[in-house]
């Protein structure tokens, strides 16, 4: 059994990894490299439900601060707006 519970979680795990590496690059909040913190932001809203609602709240809104850096106004707006939808306090 324990054997079994290992190689679960040996099999889980990189999935695990990378969805850490994800919310990381989601979470930086410097000027530098703003793609690859959009596509972490992303990737953590494309997993939906599996996600929290306060994770994917912030990740439109990390994404929306980077597209509004880069320039794309509208397209920070529509993710300030889902932000806001999935986390109105």
């Amino acid at each position: 059994m324990q054997a079994a519970l290992q190689a679960t979680l040996l099999l889980a795990a990189p999935a695990a990894f990378a969805a850490d590496r994800d919310l990381e690059a989601c979470a930086r909040n410097d000027e530098g490299d703003q793609e690859l913190r959009i596509s972490g932001c992303s990737r953590v809203i494309a997993r939906g439900t599996a996600e929290s609602t306060d994770r994917r709240a912030y990740a439109y809104l990390s994404r929306g601060n980077a597209r509004e850096i880069k320039g794309d106004h509208d397209g920070a707006l529509a993710d300030y707006d889902a932000a806001t939808r999935l986390a109105p306090k």
